[in-house]
């Protein structure tokens, strides 16, 4: 069976690059410091403001080069440890006194911040309850696994823990192919296929491992992954 696809996220150098571009095309007056609060408000990894200051080093002297009607000038800021020199980026038709972000202040990485399970987000639309026998395969309703868009020889992966198995679709389009990801090589997930019959089944190796043999189980379908749990 085949890991999941992995999916490449952008070097910083990229992120970098990107934010410097989107700045100089539409003209604005720019610190590094407004450079590297855009890239840590990217909703990619974690950034360091030397780190991104480094990357934009290059960038930027390349980018000055290509867009003549830029500029640098030394201007003066307020930083938290107090008064500064700081280099600002501008458009040579504007005066650097243009410039209002005088106050300059590092923002802390911003990063994704996942939805609670109460959310409505990711409330179950439907809901099955079945009950799982130690000694053979349980099916999952078909129900379920076509509205939470699985498809015959859709591979997926199953988080396994105590008291529930979490199955996701694993493909590129899956809203949680980050997460499929970090799942591929733990111990505790199982990479599977549903099979071209279409019978979708734990198997009794999987209801062991989560201590859910011999239970009446509930499986909840939500967008791209289904939830199962013992009914309570």
């Amino acid at each position: 069976m085949s890991k999941p696809a992995m999916q490449i996220s952008p070097t910083l150098a990229e992120r970098t690059e990107k934010a410097l571009k989107r700045m100089f095309s539409k003209k604005e007056l720019f610190t590094l410091l407004d450079v590297s609060n855009a890239v840590k408000k990217d909703g990619n990894d974690f950034a360091k403001h030397r780190e991104v200051v480094a990357e934009a080093a290059t960038i930027t002297a390349v980018m000055l080069l290509k867009n003549p009607n830029f500029m640098t000038s030394r201007i003066d800021v307020q930083t938290p440890k107090g008064p500064d020199l700081a280099t600002l980026f501008h458009p040579i038709n504007r005066n650097p006194t243009d410039y209002v972000s005088i106050a300059q202040t590092a923002i802390a990485p911003i990063t994704k911040v996942p939805i609670p399970a109460h959310h409505p987000v990711n409330t179950a639309r439907s809901q099955k309850t079945v009950q799982a026998r130690s000694d053979s395969y349980t099916e999952i309703p078909r129900t379920i696994w076509t509205a939470a868009k699985f498809k015959a020889n859709n591979e997926y992966v199953a988080d396994i823990h105590p008291s529930s198995i979490t199955i996701y679709r694993n493909s590129l389009d899956s809203k949680y192919a980050k997460k499929i990801l970090t799942l591929a090589n733990k111990p505790n997930s199982i990479i599977g296929c549903v099979p071209p019959a279409g019978r979708f089944r734990l198997s009794p190796e999987m209801l062991k491992a989560s201590r859910l043999e011999d239970c009446a189980l509930e499986f909840c379908q939500y967008t791209d992954k289904i939830v199962v749990t013992k009914k309570v």
